[in-house]
């Protein structure tokens, strides 16, 4: 029952705790509301410091209501201990020899908590002071920014207004000078047409000459053809006779060559054989002795007959000896003329090939020359009758010596062509 008794009394004093602390702390509350209803729609929340519970350290805030916050804690908390160190329990309203010293820590702390709501309103006011502050250098700098904007738009202004006179002097400008180019224009158009009157009449007196020129070329005409028609026939007969000499001097220098090759062949042929004729003299001699020798042994008498056989052994090794010389030599000198008449054979052979190459190729020249001359021909020919048909007086009378010239100089090259 006392312990439900303590617990009552507990919760009684806490209450009561809390409506003292509530009537201490309206008028700071009261007191700051009103500040901040007078500032909160000038400034925003700025960063302030306030001292909280514990005298020697400073803390930061973010707002007013972070401040608010912080001392309100701090106050109820300290005003719960306050109250419940103030205010015993109904079991113990007996008065204790402890009830003097437990006042006195309560006063003390009561003095406390006065110093401490004291220097929150004196950081409350200097927090405001710098809000305050702060508010007029921003309303100063605006002004600054406004009156820097102001002359920046009126230098603007002004600077638009001298371009825009500018450009009106230059439109003048430019006006008055395409006036004056319609002027020169007009003028340059008058004279242009008068020139074309007087150019048509000198014309239509140039289609007359030409009329009369036209006559005069028509029979010149008919001479030319004349003319080209001989020229045609001496062109093919010298073509003919060109083709003649070329196929004339390739004969030639083909039976030079061949006389030549023969005649080197011959006289290889006869070194050769001068060299097999005295290489058997050689051997007929040396045949000739060695009878000699035979028949003068056989002539003699023989005195020992061992002597005798001896004798007739190393003559049958001489013959033998002597026949097998002559045999190898024989078959050297037949093997060296067979690789001869090989050699020569493939030579001929060789020769033949690059005579007949070096044929196709002067005949390919033959017919690309031929060819490029008969084009340029073509190629003139119809140029003549173009400009013919045009009927030009200027270019009319230098025509054929240019054609003549053309001429003589394709024949030159031919005929350089040839010979190369």
């Amino acid at each position: 029952m006392k312990r439900n008794l303590n617990i009552d009394n507990d919760g009684h004093s806490s209450n009561s705790k809390k409506l003292q602390t509530n009537s201490l702390l309206q008028p700071v509350v009261t007191g700051r509301s009103e500040i901040w209803g007078e500032r909160k729609a000038v400034s925003p929340p700025l960063a302030m410091s306030s001292l909280p519970s514990d005298c020697g350290r400073l803390h930061t805030y973010d707002s007013f209501d972070s401040v608010y916050k912080s001392t309100s804690g701090n106050t109820h908390s300290n005003s719960r201990g306050v109250i419940s160190d103030e205010c015993p329990s109904v079991s113990e309203l007996t008065p204790s020899p402890c009830d003097s010293s437990t006042l006195a820590d309560l006063e003390g702390a009561l003095r406390e908590r006065d110093s401490e709501l004291q220097y929150l309103r004196q950081t409350m006011e200097h927090n405001e002071r710098v809000i305050f502050r702060v508010y007029e250098e921003k309303e100063r700098a605006w002004e600054r920014e406004t009156r820097r904007l102001k002359a920046l738009h009126e230098t603007r202004l002004r600077s638009s207004a001298q371009r825009a006179h500018r450009l009106e002097q230059m439109l003048m400008m430019h006006t008055y000078q395409l006036q004056q180019d319609k002027k020169r224009l007009r003028e340059e158009v008058e004279r242009a047409e008068e020139e074309n009157a007087t150019l048509r009449r000198e014309v239509e007196l140039l289609r007359n000459r030409l009329e009369e020129t036209e006559w005069s070329l028509c029979q010149k005409s008919g001479e030319l053809a004349l003319v080209k028609s001989k020229l045609k026939e001496t062109q093919n007969d010298h073509s003919t006779k060109v083709q003649e000499i070329v196929t004339m001097k390739s004969e030639i220098r083909e039976l030079n060559s061949k006389l030549r090759n023969r005649d080197e062949d011959i006289e290889k042929i006869s070194s050769q054989l001068e060299d097999t004729r005295l290489q058997l003299d050689k051997l007929r001699l040396v045949t000739d002795e060695t009878e000699t020798n035979f028949d003068k042994q056989k002539n003699s008498e023989p005195v020992i007959n061992n002597n005798d056989d001896e004798i007739e052994d190393m003559l049958s090794k001489r013959e033998l000896s002597g026949d097998h010389k002559m045999n190898i030599e024989a078959e050297r000198l037949r093997n060296e003329l067979a690789r001869e008449r090989a050699a020569w054979q493939m030579e001929r052979a060789k020769w033949a090939d690059e005579k007949g190459r070096v044929l196709i190729y002067q005949k390919r020249l033959q017919l690309n020359y031929v060819n490029m001359y008969n084009r340029n021909r073509e190629l003139e020919e119809e140029i003549e009758a173009l400009r013919g048909n045009r009927s030009s007086t200027s270019t009319a009378a230098p025509i054929p010596l240019e054609r003549v010239n053309k001429e003589n100089n394709n024949r030159a090259i031919i005929s350089n062509g040839i010979q190369l």
